[in-house]
């Protein structure tokens, strides 16, 4: 049997010869797509809180902009693996409840008395914290 006749049969079973693969699986040297950005303050702050004014809590479900990085229009994304957002809830307004199946972390920037649970335990909301 051929290597090719090999890789056609061991296809019909989903599976793939990494030796096929592997140079563009594990380059030797990181190959990141990424463009550096940087997201201001003073540039997002105004939008988000615009936002707030124009769509509530409950119609959004996730009041959230997304940052995106220039080098992935359309994808919303800021790395080749990574989200990340920014949510506002105004004083009164409560996010439902969810879960996350990947990584999260909450970074504070602003704002006081807001709270979130991790596993079912309390987390208390400040700038400077993160969880």
């Amino acid at each position: 049997m051929s290597l090719e006749d090999f890789a056609k049969q061991a296809g019909h079973a989903h599976l793939v010869p990494l030796w096929d693969i592997m140079r563009g699986m594990l380059p030797p040297e990181p190959r990141p797509q990424a463009l550096p950005h940087h997201w201001r303050l003073v540039d997002w702050r105004a939008p988000l809180i615009k936002a707030a004014t124009l769509v509530t809590a409950e119609e959004a479900e996730r009041r959230v902009l997304l940052l995106e990085n220039p080098a992935f229009p359309g994808e919303f994304r800021v790395a080749a693996t990574m989200h990340a957002g920014l949510q506002l809830l105004a004083p009164g307004e409560t996010a439902r409840p969810h879960r996350h199946s990947q990584a999260a972390l909450r970074f504070v920037i602003e704002g006081a008395g807001a709270h979130t649970s991790v596993d079912g335990v309390r987390q208390d909301m400040q700038p400077g914290v993160s969880f």
